[in-house]
């Protein structure tokens, strides 16, 4: 396998098949992700983040003003 000697950056195909099944293929190398499917996924749980976020945001001015 030619892999590049520089520092990679990604997931880890094994741990992410037992979250996101649907984005790990395999061939005759192994596993691979496909990250064009993450990114919506990723988007999606931000946009989850934040809503919770802001939530909290007001939660907590709520509190401190009583």
């Amino acid at each position: 396998m030619d892999l590049p000697q520089t520092q990679q950056i990604g997931f880890i195909a094994q741990e992410l098949q037992t979250i996101l099944p649907q984005v790990v293929g395999s061939d005759e190398l192994g596993l691979n992700v496909d990250y064009v499917m993450v990114v919506p996924v990723l988007v999606k749980a931000l946009q989850q983040q934040q809503e919770l976020i802001e939530k909290l945001e007001i939660r907590i001015n709520q509190l401190e003003n009583k």
